[in-house]
């Protein structure tokens, strides 16, 4: 086994374990003695209805379902309910996976501080926007809306953290953005 294939398996283990410790502590622990999930749902919710309103894209408010805890939101003039934000739709999993390959990949501990948080921040702006798509899908063009959901909307959530992990893999290269440039201009 050359060095290249034990760094493969080297990360593969790590982001094994960091996944795994991830689901138990937070199904055992963190789940159990903490609203952290109806945090990250609301948090999301609130400002995509604001975004909703001000924008004059479609008058709505949200409500808290009592029974799952869900948000829900709902038309202005009517009550209709519009959108049910559960809790898988939080982005909070989004991002656990995106830190969890940023810790398991190479890189100062400095680095993963600064992009880690940046990166969950662009993830939790992002999830928003997809709240504002996908109310706004349902009442315009109802029939859209299972799709975007499930497919449109989810693909751009994932192509967006594979993004930025290439982002990481270039700012974290040995070879630095400089090298790089004179690699491809040389190329030319």
């Amino acid at each position: 086994m050359n060095k290249e294939e034990k760094k493969i398996i080297l990360f593969l283990v790590w982001a094994l374990v960091i996944y795994l410790a991830w689901y138990f502590l937070f199904e055992f622990w963190i789940l159990p003695h903490t609203q952290i999930h109806h945090y990250f749902t609301l948090a999301s919710t609130v400002p995509a209805t604001g975004i909703l309103n001000v924008l004059d894209i479609l008058p709505v408010y949200w409500t808290i379902d009592p029974l799952k805890q869900n948000v829900i939101i709902h038309h202005m003039s009517n009550g209709m309910r519009v959108v049910n934000v559960g809790h898988g739709c939080n982005a909070l999993t989004l991002m656990v996976l995106f830190s969890g390959f940023i810790l398991a990949l190479p890189g100062k501990l400095w680095q993963k501080a600064v992009f880690i948080p940046a990166g969950n921040f662009a993830i939790f702006i992002l999830n928003i926007f997809r709240i504002v798509g996908l109310t706004w899908t349902w009442y315009f063009h109802g029939t859209w809306t299972d799709f975007n959901h499930k497919y449109l909307f989810t693909a751009l959530m994932y192509a967006a953290i594979l993004g930025f992990w290439i982002v990481w893999i270039l700012w974290t290269r040995k070879t630095g953005p400089q090298k790089l440039r004179a690699v491809s201009e040389d190329k030319r």
